[in-house]
């Protein structure tokens, strides 16, 4: 579990409630108790009621071909960054203009779904450069990076990513 900001303020307010809890033992300060309680009861409700929630659907529309041109150069920068910052052999790059040759797509691979951007794959050893696709995971709410460089046409990238894609292990065994 994440431990956000809004989860902190929280949990301060249910310490100060519980800090009025404590101070009403003592009779000459029953006053200041109720107010100190009430306050952290207050906060914590007002910060519940300002629950954003995950019952607001999907940030991102799960058809990665739908999803902003912008946001597929993003996804695929970060991804670049982090195959630099591992010093991989192959570096990738969004191309420069869209081919209906080689669109997005979409694929549900070993129960999770991918969607693959099609990008400029260059072997930092050769210079030599090849398409292929960055393989992309939808939580449900947005596309998640770092993406998998798979190679090729689609057939290719989709087999690359059934090897190096599993489902997390929810724990039962």
């Amino acid at each position: 579990m994440l431990l956000s900001g809004r989860r902190l303020l929280i949990g301060l307010a249910i310490v100060i409630a519980a800090i009025g809890v404590v101070i009403w033992i003592e009779p000459a300060a029953s006053w200041l108790a109720i107010v100190v309680a009430a306050c952290g009861l207050l906060i914590a409700i007002v910060l519940n009621a300002m629950n954003p929630g995950r019952e607001s659907g999907p940030l991102e529309p799960d058809d990665i071909a739908e999803l902003p041109r912008s946001r597929q150069a993003e996804l695929m920068r970060g991804t670049s960054m982090h195959l630099r910052e591992m010093q991989y052999r192959y570096s990738v790059r969004m191309e420069s203009s869209p081919s209906p040759e080689r669109p997005p797509f979409n694929a549900e691979i070993n129960g999770v779904p991918l969607g693959f951007i099609p990008a400029l794959m260059i072997d930092n050893d050769s210079d030599k450069q090849g398409y292929g696709y960055v393989a992309f995971v939808f939580d449900q709410r947005r596309w998640r990076g770092p993406g998998l460089p798979c190679p090729a046409g689609q057939a290719e990238a989709v087999a690359h990513a059934a090897r190096c894609v599993a489902p997390l292990d929810d724990g039962q065994a």
